[in-house]
């Protein structure tokens, strides 16, 4: 099983080593819920799991949205610059590029995937 294994891997040492950095509210974020009778009958502790892992995925590129988002913004302020020097286009396409990605792989997972 897929979480099973996921949960009970044994960390090896890179992971050690980077677990020793100071965790952020990004990566502490987590929802939980208590499933009461009779949908405890349907939605087992597995499931939640699963639920917990995708809501975790998503809400970390919901984070690196947001952070391109300020960089795209941050970079059209000084548009009038790269008109004179355009040495800065090409981080300006990538960062677009990179953004349009984000912005397609977060709907797909969200309309196309998680809300059938």
């Amino acid at each position: 099983d897929f979480v099973a294994g996921f949960t009970n891997a044994k960390p090896d040492q890179k992971e050690k080593e980077g677990s020793r950095r100071a965790k952020t509210g990004l990566d502490l974020f987590k929802i939980d819920y208590k499933v009461t009778w009779p949908f405890s009958l349907v939605v087992g502790r597995k499931t939640l799991v699963k639920y917990q892992l995708i809501f975790s995925h998503l809400f970390q590129f919901k984070f690196v949205e947001r952070k391109l988002t300020e960089a795209w913004q941050q970079q059209q302020e000084v548009r009038v610059q790269r008109l004179v020097d355009p040495s800065g286009l090409e981080e300006n396409l990538t960062c677009k590029q990179m953004l349009h990605f984000v912005h397609n792989y977060l709907a797909f997972m969200t309309f196309e995937t998680v809300e059938p």
